[in-house]
């Protein structure tokens, strides 16, 4: 029930675009493109001599931070799925990870801690939890057996008109 209307005042057909209006795109995309591969080619390598035990010059890692499934601490969604895929068996242990446009990320690993470390608190909500779903379960599985064996027809035109009033 809603009308519009327009009227065109100025239309310019499709074309393409001079060289000179593109330039200046094509220059920082081409830029873009020579940093992300320097980056990658620059990370390779200190990667390669992390690895081998070297140190590595002029390298500043941030501040240790404690990932985990839940909490990425500022990671990508990239390094996140990298970093759980890390052989931790000899620490520390040193990842590399192209990062999309954002260049190439060292990630090391100093401390792995086992997860399996659950508080009275969660393993009480939790049974909580199942015996809730458990619950509704097996109301939702008796309400449809009732209805498998009785005969019942609902009368949606009295239902409808009591609504109403």
């Amino acid at each position: 029930n809603t009308l519009l209307a327009a009227r065109v005042v100025d239309h310019k057909p499709s074309a393409t675009r001079d060289f000179d209006e593109v330039k200046a795109g094509i220059e920082d995309y081409l830029k873009l493109e020579k940093a992300k591969a320097l980056a990658v080619k620059k990370g390779e390598s200190v990667l390669a001599d992390l690895k081998q035990g070297k140190n590595a010059a002029n390298l500043e890692w941030i501040p240790s931070v404690t990932v985990d499934r839940h909490n990425a601490q500022g990671l990508s969604d990239t390094v996140m799925s990298h970093v759980f895929k890390i052989d931790a068996s000899k620490l520390p242990a040193f990842a590399g990870i192209e990062n999309g446009n954002k260049g190439y990320t060292l990630v090391k690993v100093v401390d792995v801690k086992n997860g399996t470390e659950v508080s009275d608190d969660d393993v009480q909500a939790g049974r909580s939890s199942l015996q809730a779903a458990l619950a509704s379960e097996y109301e939702a599985a008796y309400i449809e057996s009732l209805r498998k064996k009785s005969d019942i027809s609902i009368n949606t035109k009295l239902l409808m008109n009591s609504a109403e009033q």
